[in-house]
Parts: structure tokens; C-alpha cells; sequence
């Protein structure tokens, strides 16, 4: 399977040809098979490539703050032409001076979606339409404390992509072994990031490279 740095033509095909049902069937059932007895699994990087899509599933402590905040994370590169932000999380008891700082109020118009995420983006109308997808929220629904974002790839994770490149991010609290839960928290990931190419369906290489 090829690398992203074999060249930016296989980069855009991220773009042009989505996270398709067969593949991402044939994704999981790769990352299942590397991550073995996943009881067994001690949340060390697993990395699965399909053409030039790469998904990572880790274990992730955060060494900053308390030893107890562990989260299980899935990562994807991410062609982001428009640089579109945005971060849903679970709601929060701080969440009424959420217009303070931005958060966009019923981001999805499905009262039960709304009630269970906080959203924040710089783009409302684009997260709508993300999120206009009943599927979509119902996978995330069923697991409603994940966090889930685009953002600026980052640490040893950032280093086989072009510069600039964006990540799709969904971290849950704890860490995850569970085959089903795994395989959950998978498909409502995949199912964001054929969302998000979608929404870019219309971007071509020639643009975004004349744009930088």
C-alpha cells in the first residue's frame, strides 16, 4: 500500500473518491486483524493504509495533566481546501455561557443530537450540512462522549503527510478494547470523513495548489 509521501496525486484521491462502504469494511477488517487480541492490545499505535488513505487507532495519556486522562483516539489525514474547523463534544454543565466563546447553538436541528453535543466551527452553515446526515448523527449518538474534530495534524502522526496537512480526530475517554465498541467508534468516524470529502466533492488539486 502506498505512502502519502509517494506524491500529492495520491493524496487527492482521498478527495475524489471518499471512504466508500466496501472500503471501509475492508479498512476495519485490516485494523481488527493488526490489533489481534484486543484485550491484549496495550493502546501502542496501530496503522492501517488503504491507497492513500492512512487511519491510526491509539491509546493516548496525556502527560500534562492527570495520569487518569487516557483517551482511545482515531486519526485520519485530511485534504482540507476550504480549512474548515470544527470540534463537537459532550455538552457540559459550562455550556450556558457557551455564546461567549463561539459555540454555535442546535448546530444539527435534530433536538436529540443537540441536546447531547456542544459544536464549535468557523463555518455553521458547512457543519450543518455535515450533520444534515441522519446516519451520521445517529453513529455518533450511540457513542455521545466522543470528541470529534478537524484540526492541524500534529506530533509523529503529522510526519509521513505534505505541510499543512488537516486530521480528522475522535478521541473517547478511556481506554477502548471492546471489538464492537472499537468497531462503533470506527464506522462513526468513517462515516464523518466520507461526509467531509463529500462536502469537498467539488475541489480539484489544480485549485487548492493555485490557492497556496
Amino acid at each position: 500500500m502506498s505512502s502519502l509521501r509517494s506524491g500529492r496525486e495520491g493524496y487527492y484521491r482521498i478527495v475524489s473518491d471518499g471512504f466508500p462502504g466496501t472500503v471501509r469494511d475492508e479498512v476495519w477488517r485490516t485494523l481488527s486483524a493488526a490489533l489481534g487480541d484486543a484485550d491484549a492490545w496495550d493502546g501502542a499505535p496501530v496503522r492501517v493504509r488503504h491507497g492513500a488513505l492512512v487511519v491510526s487507532l491509539d491509546v493516548h495519556a496525556d502527560l500534562a495533566v492527570r495520569a487518569s486522562d487516557v483517551v482511545t483516539r482515531l486519526r485520519a489525514p485530511y485534504d482540507n481546501p476550504t480549512h474548515f474547523r470544527f470540534r463537537l463534544r459532550p455538552q457540559s454543565l459550562f455550556d450556558p455561557l457557551r455564546v461567549l466563546f463561539g459555540v454555535v447553538d442546535d448546530p444539527s436541528g435534530d433536538p436529540a443530537f443537540d441536546r447531547r453535543f456542544t459544536a464549535e466551527t468557523d463555518d455553521p452553515a458547512r457543519l450543518a450540512a455535515l450533520l444534515r446526515d441522519a446516519e451520521l448523527r445517529a453513529l455518533l449518538l450511540a457513542e455521545p462522549w466522543c470528541t470529534l474534530e478537524v484540526r492541524d495534524a500534529e506530533d509523529w502522526f503529522a510526519r509521513d503527510f505534505p505541510a499543512g496537512t488537516d486530521e480528522l480526530h475522535l478521541e473517547v475517554d478511556g481506554r477502548v478494547t471492546e471489538p464492537r465498541r472499537l468497531e462503533a467508534l470506527f464506522r462513526a468516524f468513517a462515516h464523518t470523513l466520507d461526509g467531509l470529502v463529500s462536502l469537498d466533492a467539488k475541489v480539484r488539486p489544480a485549485d487548492h495548489e493555485h490557492d497556496a
